[in-house]
């Protein structure tokens, strides 16, 4: 009987080990109301402000949502478009800067989106940072092209990482990752035409979080037609942003230590 309760004992903290394995959020928010308020700017609701050229372009939506009935509209279609970059942010929470760090959204962008129009997930340094600042960042083009990078200009003027073969017209997963112990940096973007992910080592730790557009190449004002000859035009929707951790790794020794004490004990006493 002795046994029996000390395997029980012993399995009840190997459950609560996977407990503690399991990321914790910080902050999460799928742009619904109450806080947010249809068509208007999330600026001062629920902990967001305007960043990156004031946030030009963003407002709450009910056009397309993966969960519940609103999300974050970036508008940069057409002549009454936003055609150029912009950011909105918010902070990380209570992050402790020690535990490891995910933070995720998933992103639309309309069909009509042009292959040099850019959607991504920053984390940037100070806190006062927009995509200028940028620490981490993932963008996606129209035409699928994955860019990122410690720094804003590999976001929006690199070759890219990857190309995902169907990046418009469904929901795709944006993350990026920052473990403190060993300064690792990792980005993921996935969908029906794929995954491309890539890492990265050093750097300052992030602060806040970025939802922004920026669009790829040189800057070019309109021709004598009045139209914009980058193909930089497109309509974005983020929705269900998460922020989380990982508890310290140390964690988990612990318990896995605690564990293996109990379960050297229950076979003594079996062989005794």
């Amino acid at each position: 009987m002795k046994s029996i309760n000390l395997f029980l004992v012993a399995t009840s903290l190997l459950l609560s080990a996977v407990g503690v394995a399991r990321a914790q959020t910080l902050y999460s928010t799928g742009f619904e109301s109450p806080p947010f308020t249809l068509g208007a700017s999330p600026n001062g609701h629920d902990g967001w402000v305007q960043a990156s050229r004031n946030g030009l372009g963003f407002t709450v939506s009910d056009v397309e949502s993966l969960s519940g009935t609103q999300s974050l509209f970036s508008n940069n279609a057409g002549e009454d478009g936003y055609l150029d970059f912009s950011s909105v942010r918010h902070d990380l929470g209570a992050w402790d800067g020690i535990s490891h760090l995910q933070v995720s959204v998933r992103l639309w962008m309309e069909p009509v989106t042009e292959e040099n129009r850019l959607y991504g997930l920053y984390l940037a340094s100070p806190l006062t940072g927009g995509i200028g600042e940028i620490v981490l960042g993932l963008t996606i083009s129209g035409s699928g092209v994955v860019r990122a990078g410690t720094q804003w200009e590999p976001t929006y003027t690199g070759a890219g990482i990857g190309s995902l073969s169907s990046p418009t017209g469904s929901w795709l997963t944006l993350e990026l990752g920052y473990d403190p112990a060993t300064t690792l940096k990792t980005v993921s973007v996935s969908g029906s035409g794929g995954t491309v992910s890539g890492s990265y080592l050093g750097g300052l730790a992030p602060v806040n979080v970025n939802l922004g557009t920026d669009w790829f190449g040189v800057y070019a004002p309109e021709d004598e037609n009045g139209d914009f000859p980058l193909n930089r035009s497109g309509l974005g929707y983020f929705d269900d942003l998460s922020i989380e951790v990982i508890p310290e790794a140390s964690a988990y020794t612990v318990f896995g230590g605690m564990i293996g004490l109990f379960f050297m004990e229950l076979f003594r006493r079996r062989r005794s």
